[in-house]
């Protein structure tokens, strides 16, 4: 399943929400949460259900408020999130090489 939330005003209330969302989730595998006013807050709650998300395999944040620390820190969690593969932050991608 596909969940495009574009242009929505999310913000990091609502990137609360969607973390709490990815720690059960079994079934979402795309999630975009582009230009959504989303800050490092909101994206290190996020980072922190990905964790142990094991279902989640693309998610996209561009145009959000987000800092060079939230960036890096979203970053190591996807290096060792073994599902989640593309993730596109502020305008760049990272693919992360499980191999």
């Amino acid at each position: 399943m596909n969940l495009y939330l574009e242009d929505n005003h999310i913000d990091d209330r609502g990137a609360n929400y969607l973390a709490d969302m990815l720690r059960n989730n079994t079934t979402l595998i795309t999630l975009d949460l582009k230009n959504n006013d989303i800050t490092t807050q909101g994206v290190d709650r996020l980072a922190e259900a990905l964790q142990t998300n094991t279902t989640l395999t693309t998610l996209c944040l561009e145009m959000n408020d987000i800092s060079t620390e939230g960036i890096q820190h979203l970053h190591r969690v996807i290096r060792s999130n073994m599902t989640l593969t593309i993730s596109t932050v502020n305008d760049y991608t990272t693919e992360i090489d499980m191999m």
